[in-house]
């Protein structure tokens, strides 16, 4: 259910990207895709590298790493990523 206003945003052209875990490929998952009319996109298993959030999450984990000072509480983590996601640069290739 959480797909539907994506896809309504987004219109005909809409193409679910999903990883492999078990709730995705549930049949009854499935079936409210199919029901739905939602198209999603065929992945061989096990294929991270075809996921672009996989490599956002590790240059972002690789990012806050490098701080001096880690992150000690949530908010700070929050404040960082922030941080992060707007500096020039911080994840070429993959956003923008």
């Amino acid at each position: 259910p959480l797909v539907r206003p994506y896809a309504g945003a987004v219109g005909p052209g809409f193409l679910l990207m999903q990883d492999d875990a078990g709730p995705h490929v549930a049949g009854v998952c499935q079936q409210f895709l199919q029901d739905e009319g939602i198209d999603a996109m065929d992945r061989p298993a096990r294929s991270p590298d075809l996921n672009p959030i996989e490599h956002i999450r590790d240059i972002m984990s690789r990012s806050i790493h490098r701080r001096h000072v880690a992150p000690q509480t949530v908010q700070e983590l929050v404040d960082a990523l922030v941080q992060e996601t707007t500096s020039s640069g911080a994840c070429p290739g993959v956003v923008g």
